[in-house]
């Protein structure tokens, strides 16, 4: 497994042709996803932030979500999880607000009153470290698109070549530095995931990423731009 600097340093480099745009954020939509995520920021030198989700789920027994709730409460259901869990429109809606309830508080704890970043019309490079599920990513671009941003770029690690293909319908582009067949190992960051809210605000505040260094050359192995 490689090391959470090496790791960045590589979608970095991949992601080399937004280094110092203007109109680029850099975002995380789990807390554990969001030091790489600063990282990979700081070596672009774009802002960064966190674009929390909270997954709605209805069935115990199933890990698939039947949608998410996004940043501001931006709804997204996955029809055919709905579908084949038999989800009523009263459970779904129950489950739903629940999601919303539980991210709005996380929200106004971590910003304490201030506003969440404006992505309108801004390219959003979405940096996973490779633990979240594919469906979630994928509800999450849809997400990102209703707050009307210009474009998204999801840069992750390690994907298989399932995932890339289920991911690419929702996102513009897909930044990965290995991508492996169905059976092969994927690789997770190794970044310690944030406790507290005053850790995910010291993240935030950069105070915890050591400076960048300087980019290298992207790897003939690695997946850059792949288009929708």
């Amino acid at each position: 497994m490689l090391a959470p600097m090496e790791i960045a340093r590589e979608l970095a480099a991949e992601l080399r042709e937004y280094e110092g745009r203007a109109g680029v954020y850099v975002i995380a939509i789990t807390p554990g996803s969001l030091a790489l995520a600063a990282d990979v920021a700081r070596r672009l030198r774009v802002p960064f932030d966190l674009f929390p989700v909270r997954v709605v789920s209805v069935a115990q027994d199933s890990e698939r979500p039947v949608g998410t709730v996004g940043s501001g409460g931006v709804l997204v259901v996955d029809q055919s999880a709905v579908a084949a869990q038999g989800c009523s429109v009263a459970t779904l809606a129950q489950a739903a607000r629940i999601s919303a309830q539980a991210l709005a508080d996380f929200e106004q704890e971590l910003r304490a009153g201030a506003e969440p970043p404006d992505l309108r019309a801004r390219t959003v490079i979405l940096v996973d470290d490779g633990r979240t599920r594919v469906d979630v990513l994928r509800m999450a671009s849809v997400a990102l698109r209703q707050c009307w941003v210009k474009g998204t770029v999801l840069a992750i690690p390690t994907i298989t070549a399932a995932s890339l293909a289920a991911i690419r319908t929702e996102a513009e582009a897909v930044v990965s530095a290995l991508v492996t067949d169905d059976a092969g190992t994927q690789r997770a960051s190794t970044f310690r995931e944030p406790t507290s809210i005053s850790e995910i605000r010291q993240l935030l505040r950069g105070d915890a990423v050591k400076p960048a260094a300087l980019l290298p050359r992207p790897t003939a192995s690695s997946v850059s731009a792949v288009p929708a």
